[in-house]
């Protein structure tokens, strides 16, 4: 395409520039970038390796991640690259130094993220959970003081509650 400036051309970013080939109609890419864009493509980077680009795709989709999602995928496949480099035991000594700070990175990023979850009150910490527990009991306990033996039933009820909290905080 010999116009720079021309809509239709490829909005796909290379190691040389704005790839420089028509776009498909009704796209944002050329056939050549169009497949690999659909499907990883970041929004917060311009990555031009497509490998780091499609394993930072992959991480990003994972729903465990709670926020800041590209920046933890981005630093998931560089950590992903720097493994798959490894072919020697010498190879293997050389990567321990990068590979333990991207891990050590990792690890303060993704609890950084999880207190902001919290403090943004999109996750409950576990007294924000029993105490909500709490609540439903008292509210099963107003509910149910017309009914025959229904201290029992609500004994019951909290023991199963506590049960299920417990279970899930050790997964």
């Amino acid at each position: 395409m010999d116009d720079p400036n021309s809509p239709n051309r490829c909005q796909a970013i290379t190691r040389m520039g704005q790839c420089k080939a028509r776009r498909v109609e009704g796209g944002n890419y050329c056939s050549v970038h169009s497949s690999r864009k659909d499907h990883s493509e970041m929004n917060s980077y311009l990555i031009t390796n497509t490998e780091l680009a499609e394993l930072a795709g992959h991480y990003s989709q994972m729903e465990q991640l709670k926020s800041l999602r590209d920046e933890i995928a981005l630093l998931r496949a560089l950590a992903t690259k720097r493994l798959n480099m490894i072919e020697s035991n010498a190879d293997f000594l050389k990567a321990c130094g990068q590979v333990n700070t991207f891990m050590l990175t990792l690890d303060r990023l993704v609890n950084s993220c999880y207190r902001l979850e919290v403090h943004l009150g999109n996750l409950l910490s576990k007294d924000a959970v029993l105490e909500l527990a709490q609540k439903i009991a008292l509210i099963l306990q107003e509910e149910l003081k017309q009914v025959k033996g229904y201290e029992d039933i609500v004994d019951r009820i909290n023991e199963k509650i506590i049960e299920t909290i417990n279970t899930q905080e050790q997964k």
